[in-house]
């Protein structure tokens, strides 16, 4: 039953990611920093309107080490947990959740991906998300809108 209802889920979020991409229309999508784990430039992938400096914005991103993707989520608590045990990391974590213009990016920008996504692994409430949304079709006839919600455990965190 849990299979089934998995698959139902995945077919449910590729639905609605095909969905939502139709509703951005031409948007070009935004330019990748370099993959080693820091951007190139932050100018051009931190929002004008954040209220991080850049400075604060790298020094997050920094903690998006290389092979992250590959690691499981017990050492990458660990890696970050490292690092990032100071008052001033733990300024930034408080504050990014705060900042809706990074915020609004989270669903275009690799690196707000990251932040919103990948690094609150780290935090204290890391063995359950919830996620939900909605998307609604492009055409001008009738309308199409798919809501969706799913809350993701994470059961064993050293698993790959």
């Amino acid at each position: 039953m849990k299979k089934y209802l998995s698959l139902v889920l995945a077919a449910l979020l590729i639905v609605g990611v095909l969905a939502g991409c139709g509703e951005q229309g031409g948007t070009p999508a935004p330019a990748t920093p370099g993959t080693s784990g820091t951007p190139v430039s932050t100018k051009d992938t931190l929002p004008p309107d954040s209220t991080f400096t850049s400075g604060e914005y790298e020094k997050l991103l920094a903690l998006r080490f290389d092979g992250y993707e590959d690691m499981t989520v017990a050492e990458f608590r660990d890696k970050v947990g490292a690092v990032a045990d100071t008052k001033e990391y733990a300024d930034l974590f408080e504050r990014l959740p705060k900042d809706t213009a990074l915020q609004e990016l989270k669903d275009t920008d690799e690196d707000a991906e990251f932040l919103f996504y990948i690094l609150p692994l780290a935090g204290d409430d890391w063995k359950t998300r919830s996620y939900s949304g909605e998307v609604t079709s492009s055409y001008t006839g009738d309308k199409a809108r798919l809501e969706y919600s799913f809350t993701l455990m994470i059961l064993n965190p050293d698993a790959l």
